[in-house]
């Protein structure tokens, strides 16, 4: 299995990790990435953090390019959005405030 330097090392790589950024970076300002390796497809993943209730917006927002990239570009780079914990915490919150309003009207 090849590095996150190995995949890199390739221009088109390096060059497509770079559009999606800042695609998502324009979009939604307050992001953080984390480029890793994984197996299971093979490929590069893009860990994308964003303070946002629903990370398909992020998705949403670059699938169409995405899957150029991967079928017709054969490049093997996979778009992973989560939450900042700051966002999971307070939907975690939101939700057992939710359970317990439920419970007591019941």
């Amino acid at each position: 299995m090849n590095t996150v330097e190995e995949y890199l090392a390739d221009e088109r790589m390096q060059s497509a990790v770079n559009e999606l950024q800042s695609v998502i970076s324009e979009a939604f300002p307050v992001v953080e990435y984390e480029l890793y390796v994984w197996d299971d497809p093979e490929g590069l993943y893009l860990r994308t953090v964003v303070d946002l209730d629903d990370t398909d917006e992020v998705t949403d927002h670059v699938i169409d390019r995405l899957v150029r990239m991967y079928f017709d570009e054969q490049l093997p780079i996979h778009l992973i959005p989560v939450r900042t914990p700051e966002r999971r915490a307070a939907l975690w919150e939101a939700e057992l405030k939710r359970r317990e309003q439920l419970r007591t009207t019941s």
